[in-house]
């Protein structure tokens, strides 16, 4: 999982797994799918050397994400506005 810029540059991000729900194997039907939470702070952290006074980061247009087990990427929109915390965006594990 990464973001990126409107360039396709990349915007500091990491992928942090939360512990709940635990992970667990999912197969899905063709046409079903599966979703996942996730979540991130706006609030910049001066002790990673994010700006109090301007953005933490620049703010992604675009999500990426590498299916597991598959090499082409999926890019979704990124809406959500900036990303601070050097770009870690937690994730759950997928559900039906």
């Amino acid at each position: 999982m990464s973001l990126r810029r409107s360039d396709d540059g990349p915007v500091p991000s990491s992928q942090v797994r939360a512990a709940t729900p635990a992970p667990s194997s999912v197969t899905l039907a063709p046409g079903l799918g599966v979703r996942s939470t996730l979540s991130w702070s706006t609030v910049a952290d001066p002790a990673v050397g994010e700006p109090a006074d301007g953005p933490c980061e620049p703010t992604p247009t675009t999500l990426q994400v590498i299916p597991p087990n598959q090499v082409p990427q999926l890019a979704v929109p990124w809406t959500a506005g900036p990303v601070c915390g050097q770009g870690a965006l937690t994730q759950t594990a997928y559900v039906r």
